[in-house]
C-alpha cells in the first residue's frame, strides 16, 4: 500500500483543527444538494461522499439523470475548491473559497444545479444534524493562508481512502469507503456474520478529522455493539484502546508523522488497523 501512501509530514496534526472546521463547513455547502434532490434513506446514505482520487475530491453521490446528464458536486480540500462534475467525470465549473463566503459558495451551486437542468429555487441549506461552529457560518469569509495544512488535510483523506480500499478488498463484509458529512470521517463498516439471537455486529474501520475526544486526525477502529473493554486485547506497538464515550481502537495522527519514511507510515497504520480489527471481531464474538 505504501505506493498509493502520501507521506504526512508537513503541518503538526495539532494545528490543523482551523482547516479542519473550515472544510467541514465547505462540505455542508455541496451535500446541499443531495439532500435537496436525492430520495432520503434510512440511514443517512443520500448524503455520503466518495473520495475521488483523480480529482482528490470527496464527491457526492450523483444526482437523478436529467435531460443534460447526471452531476455530482465535489470538494478538493487542498485548494479548498467546490467541482462540478459531468457523467464523463470532467469539471465543468469550480470556484475556489477562498476570500469567499458560504453565500457565494451556495449561488455558485445553484448556478451549477440549473446549469444542469435543475430547478435551483428547490435547494435548500438546512441540515437534519449539527456540526462544530465556526465564523464562516456567520459570513465570515474562507482563508486558506499559505495552503499548506489544506494540501496536508487533502493527505489525509488520500490515505483514509487508501486503508479503507484496503480492508473493503480484504474483509468480508465490508461496505465501500465513503464520507460521512456528520462527522467528516471516511471509513468503511465491516459487517459480521449473524449470530442467532444477537444484535448486528459491526467494525469501522477509517479516519477522523479531529473531534471533541482528540483534537488531531486519527485512525480508528470501532466495534459495535461497544464490548466491555476487558474484552479488548492489546494492540502492538502504536495505538491504544479508547474507552470514555465510544469504545474503539485509537491511532492518532502524531503517532505516525514521526516515522519520516512513507513506506514506514503505510505500514504502521495497515498493522494497527489489521490487529485492531481482529481483536475488534475476537471482542464481539
Amino acid at each position: 500500500m505504501s505506493s498509493i501512501w502520501q507521506h504526512l509530514s508537513s503541518v503538526r496534526p495539532t494545528e490543523l483543527i482551523e482547516t479542519r472546521l473550515q472544510l467541514h463547513h465547505a462540505l455542508q455547502i455541496i451535500v446541499s444538494a443531495p439532500i435537496s434532490f436525492l430520495e432520503k434513506r434510512a440511514d443517512d446514505s443520500h448524503t455520503n461522499l466518495e473520495w475521488l482520487p483523480a480529482l482528490e475530491a470527496l464527491g457526492t453521490n450523483w444526482l437523478d439523470t436529467r435531460p443534460r446528464g447526471r452531476v455530482r458536486f465535489a470538494l478538493r480540500p487542498a485548494s479548498i475548491s467546490l467541482l462540478a462534475i459531468d457523467e464523463r467525470g470532467n469539471v465543468t465549473s469550480d470556484l475556489a473559497l477562498d476570500g469567499k463566503t458560504v453565500d457565494d459558495g451556495v449561488e455558485w451551486l445553484r448556478q451549477s444545479l440549473s446549469a444542469a437542468g435543475y430547478h435551483a429555487a428547490a435547494l435548500t441549506t438546512k441540515k437534519h444534524y449539527e456540526i462544530p461552529p465556526h465564523a464562516v457560518a456567520s459570513g465570515k469569509p474562507f482563508a486558506r493562508g499559505s495552503g499548506e495544512a489544506f494540501e496536508e488535510f487533502g493527505r489525509y483523506y488520500a490515505d483514509a481512502h487508501a486503508l479503507a480500499s484496503y480492508v473493503a478488498t480484504s474483509r468480508a463484509g465490508a461496505s465501500p469507503p465513503r464520507c460521512w458529512p456528520h462527522h467528516f470521517d471516511l471509513a468503511t463498516l465491516i459487517t459480521l456474520p449473524e449470530i442467532a439471537g444477537r444484535s448486528t455486529r459491526t467494525v469501522g474501520v477509517g479516519l477522523s478529522p479531529g473531534d471533541a475526544s482528540n483534537a488531531e486526525p486519527y485512525f480508528y477502529v470501532g466495534p459495535y455493539p461497544h464490548p466491555a473493554p476487558e474484552r479488548l486485547r492489546r494492540l502492538g506497538s502504536l495505538g491504544t484502546w479508547h474507552t470514555d464515550g465510544f469504545v474503539g481502537a485509537v491511532l492518532r495522527a502524531s503517532e505516525i508523522v514521526p516515522l519520516a519514511d512513507t513506506g514506514r507510515q503505510s505500514q504502521a497504520v495497515h498493522a494497527f488497523a489489521d490487529a485492531a480489527i481482529d481483536a475488534s471481531i475476537d471482542a464481539l464474538s
